[in-house]
């Protein structure tokens, strides 16, 4: 494979060994480093130290005090920005919503009141479960406001991970839609919302979009408050959002400090390519960690517009995508590699649209091999306008990248940045290591390798290391993955090194899913594994000793989710432990058995 280097980036590019070599000084001086991103924030008071604490027990910017709301939406207004569009919305039916920064902070403000009055307090939590969406991003807001935390869930999570989710972190307050859209059929958000609720001891205060319940209010009252006066700082290593990762025995809460996440959020989203004025198209949900980093809270940061498209990609046809990115003059696409491969399985050329004003298009998930990559690279990476030496309509001409990102991480690790120093794309490869995060590939011991498979690490802490404790692999963090580091720096990630299972860039749980059959009395002896596939990288299949596969189905997606329904079911017993037996199917599949 050779390095390309699309006629866009020519005037910015930087060898990859002059890349890495800044990116060493870096780490090298990791705090002063980050210290030096924190500066470009806001602080309502500085932080005493950058780094507390030893290894990944470590905490940063610690007694600071970060105001998250006005340096997500405050700054911008102060400047006199208000009237820029800062999200917009377009639905499967065509309607389409638009909010400028202020009306936003209006939104927000009005639902901090209520919060606020509804004995929402600093350090509590709030839950949203909503797609893309205006009242998630003021609901979001309106909780930042008065410092509380916020949990996204993802809208396809079923009632017993639900509740997993919030009975952990209590919520005062829950935000969420009574059903969407998706091909033109309601689907139901709220059956499962309830019956999660029903199994909490204290039940939370509950808005609801789009519906009604005896036990919820209209989200109008949630903003028919009055204008909320002044926001509240976070302490800096106090938790600002949260998520569920998918580990081997169970999904595991991770918790992002205020002040590490935002100055995180904001550096990276800065380098690999907003800036203020972009349009950011992402295809990503907000109940995972890019959607809520990137697409919405680093583009409004940056000052750049959220552009979400709430539907299926293929209502009324597979081109509804680059109509969205024709229509609205995106200049950032960030979506996944699965829904790539969707896409090219269902329109191979791309004809008839002005994709122009792309710069860029970011993909995250799971791995994008050579030929998707190029495959993307002439079809949306390109435009009518010849730029330098590319030819128009088929050879590219804008980045078209890889990234790595982890619910841990808390932002992109690996890629291209064009708004820093742009390295050469390495097709099929997750791209070199961002500025600040020392990534390695190290065999059982720690010793690093390059050019050989071997553990993901990161050997050291980042600025957004979450509050709860991390797997650990010797002395570094244990992301689970295996990868390959060639020669030059360049990390190409090859799948899990453990049972979790890895699915159209959902990160399940096979712990989960077993727990949720046998607790429902479905199915005894359940283990749940990966199958490879060539379209969602794997699918998820289950052993099982007795039970109706129907019924199994019907019990996974009720429980855990659609997204973990199984795609394969079988009768058979695995002696040993489970995670023994998880690995077992797992080759068995690979090798077509």
């Amino acid at each position: 494979m050779s390095y390309v280097v699309p006629p866009l980036m020519k005037y910015n590019v930087v060898s990859p060994q002059e890349y890495m070599k800044y990116h060493a000084e870096s780490v090298r001086e990791i705090e002063k480093f980050w210290a030096a991103q924190a500066l470009q924030l806001k602080w309502t008071r500085r932080w005493s130290q950058t780094r507390g604490g030893e290894g990944f027990h470590a905490r940063w910017f610690t007694e600071g005090l970060i105001d998250a709301y006005y340096n997500v939406i405050g700054r911008h207004l102060s400047l006199g920005l208000g009237d820029r569009p800062a999200v917009i919305v377009e639905w499967e039916d065509g309607t389409a919503q638009v909010a400028t920064f202020l009306d936003l902070d209006r939104a927000s403000r009005r639902a901090a009141s209520v919060m606020q009055e509804l004995g929402v307090r600093p350090g509590d939590w709030v839950a949203i479960l909503a797609p893309q969406s205006l009242e998630a991003t003021v609901a979001l807001l309106g909780a930042f406001r008065v410092g509380a935390a916020v949990e996204t869930l993802f809208t396809g999570w079923g009632w017993w991970e639900l509740h997993k989710r919030l009975r952990r972190r209590q919520p005062k307050l829950v935000v969420a839609f009574a059903e969407m859209q998706r091909r033109g059929k309601k689907i139901d958000l709220l059956s499962p919302l309830l019956r999660a609720l029903e199994k909490l001891d204290e039940r939370p205060e509950l808005f609801l979009v789009g519906g009604s319940h005896s036990l919820g209010r209209p989200f109008e009252d949630l903003v028919s408050g009055s204008l909320h006066e002044s926001s509240l700082p976070f302490p800096a290593d106090g938790p600002l959002v949260g998520f569920h990762a998918g580990y081997e025995d169970d999904f595991r809460p991770i918790t992002h400090p205020a002040g590490g996440y935002l100055v995180q959020v904001n550096a990276v989203s800065r380098w690999v390519g907003m800036r203020p004025r972009d349009t950011v198209f992402c295809t990503v949900s907000l109940g995972w960690i890019t959607g809520v980093s990137h697409c919405l809270l680093g583009a409004l940061m940056v000052g750049s517009t959220a552009l979400f498209y709430n539907g299926s990609p293929d209502q009324p046809s597979w081109e509804r995508w680059l109509e969205v990115l024709d229509n609205y003059a995106a200049t950032l696409f960030i979506t996944t590699s699965t829904a790539l491969r969707l896409l090219k399985k269902n329109l191979e050329r791309v004809k008839g649209y002005n994709l122009d004003a792309l710069k860029a298009v970011i993909v995250t998930g799971e791995p994008l091999e050579e030929s998707l990559w190029r495959w993307l690279y002439a079809e949306v990476g390109t435009g009518s306008s010849p730029m330098i030496d590319s030819v128009p309509g088929r050879t590219g001409r804008i980045p078209v990248f890889n990234t790595y990102i982890q619910t841990e991480l808390g932002t992109f690790v690996t890629g291209n940045l064009l708004n820093l120093a742009f390295a050469p794309i390495l097709p099929g490869a997750a791209g070199l290591p961002i500025w600040g995060f020392d990534l390695d590939v190290v065999e059982e011991g720690g010793r690093s390798l390059r050019g050989k498979r071997g553990r993901l690490v990161v050997k050291k802490p980042w600025p957004s290391l979450p509050l709860e404790p991390l797997p650990m692999w010797g002395e570094y963090y244990d992301a689970g993955d295996e990868a390959v580091m060639n020669e030059d720096g360049y990390l190409t990630v090859l799948g899990r090194a453990d049972g979790v299972i890895k699915t159209s860039g959902f990160r399940l749980s096979p712990g989960a899913i077993e727990d949720a059959l046998e607790s429902a009395g479905r199915a005894r002896g359940a283990i749940a594994f990966g199958l490879p596939d060539s379209t969602r990288f794997e699918l998820v299949g289950v052993a099982i000793e007795d039970g109706e596969p129907e019924e199994v189905r019907r019990a996974v997606r009720e429980l855990v989710g659609p997204i973990a329904e199984p795609s394969y079911i079988s009768r058979e017993t695995v002696e040993g432990d489970k995670r023994w037996g998880r690995r077992l199917l797992r080759e068995r599949a690979a090798a077509g058995r």
